[in-house]
């Protein structure tokens, strides 16, 4: 195997399937990256860690083909250090190393396997793809995941639920404390269809779809396929059922607008008052008012008050936790947010944007009166 590559091609694609697939001590193959080329000219990188894999395609000058199996982050670490516009690959026979050239320096990579004993594509018989806006896509992931719970106790909620319906994708993650729901509009020809994709997977999509003009996602039973340019992602589902989300999100018959970033500020305020372990706030809206406060009788309290242009029809009185409201409004992209809620339901609050409706959060409330 002999064969060139653009430098900066070639780091680019490492850089992002290292991403997706972080590596796995107990097998070193789950380390190491496939690089093989292609009769079409171009070789293709593949990672793998029993659940996931990634693989990109890039063009390449190659003059003999073949496979081989090397450290994938010693790789990409090198050809990053490289000051070189072009990097030589080329597989010793008689050494059993690969032979890396760049400017003026040579360099030698143990082979850690071959391809025969690389752990390569999942089966899949997945045949209907969504296309998709990169855009509104990383944005819809950005805007939800990081709802999702991150406790293993609670393994059907650490992942996001994609839950096709009619002409729009709903991208749903929830910790149970608090729940996240981005939409997208799409030409949807799956039908009622959903899917929890894990986080872990879907964390790292967003920095993929970065100056992409293309994206889609494919289906199966167990696996789901994302293309995002030249890197394709295949995923093991989870398999446990996910909550039914929208038997909790209240019909709502309140609200009142509040400037975003005057309650941030009101809010980090008081948590300068709690303690580690008791993080609640109190908010009182009535009138003209929006009262945050919260009172530690061993350090003093915090007393704040935001004046609602608008007015709040019907008084809301409850205790929040302070962390996750901070965390769910500096997730908002416009300068001011509409919280609604319903008179007679004292379980949750719903937090939208002003001018996107494309998202919104539901939060549980610790008590209200």
């Amino acid at each position: 195997m002999h064969t060139t590559f653009n430098r900066n091609l070639l780091v680019s694609a490492l850089s992002k399937i290292n991403k997706v697939i972080k590596g796995n001590e107990i097998n070193p193959m789950f380390n190491g990256v496939l690089v093989e080329t292609m009769e079409d000219g171009n070789t293709q990188l593949s990672m793998s860690d029993g659940d996931n894999f990634c693989r990109a395609t890039i063009p390449c000058m190659t003059k003999t083909q073949g496979s081989v199996v090397v450290n994938s982050k010693l790789f990409f670490n090198l050809c990053k250090a490289i000051e070189s516009d072009e990097i030589i690959f080329e597989i010793s026979e008689k050494t059993h190393n690969v032979s890396i050239k760049g400017g003026k320096g040579k360099y030698k990579l143990s082979i850690i396997g071959s391809k025969d004993a690389f752990l390569g594509e999942p089966k899949f018989d997945g045949t209907k793809t969504i296309h998709i806006l990169p855009k509104e896509f990383s944005e819809s992931i950005s805007k939800v995941i990081f709802a999702v719970s991150n406790q293993a106790h609670q393994y059907s909620i650490t992942g996001v639920l994609f839950d096709f319906d009619e002409d729009k994708l709903n991208l749903v993650g929830t910790d149970a404390h608090r729940l996240g729901v981005a939409t997208i509009k799409i030409n949807n020809i799956l039908g009622k269809y959903s899917m929890v994709v894990p986080a872990k997977l879907l964390s790292n999509i967003p920095a993929l779809l970065e100056d992409i003009e293309v994206s889609s996602i494919t289906t199966s039973d167990s696996f789901v396929k994302f293309v995002l340019g030249n890197i394709e992602i295949y995923g093991k589902l989870l398999e446990n059922k996910f909550p039914e989300y929208r038997r909790v999100i209240p019909q709502t018959t309140c609200s009142f607008q509040v400037p975003k970033v005057e309650l941030i500020k009101s809010v980090e305020r008081a948590m300068l008052f709690l303690s580690q372990v008791v993080r609640s706030i109190h908010i009182v809206g009535n009138n003209n008012a929006l009262e945050v406060s919260c009172s530690n009788g061993q350090v003093g309290e915090s007393n704040d008050s935001i004046s609602i242009k608008d007015g709040i029809e019907i008084p809301i009185d409850a205790h929040i936790t302070s962390d996750l409201l901070v965390e769910i409004l500096k997730h908002i992209d416009g300068d001011s947010v509409i919280i609604r809620y319903n008179e007679n339901e004292a379980k949750s609050i719903i937090i939208n944007d002003s001018k996107n409706t494309s998202y919104m959060y539901l939060m549980t409330l610790i008590s209200r009166r």
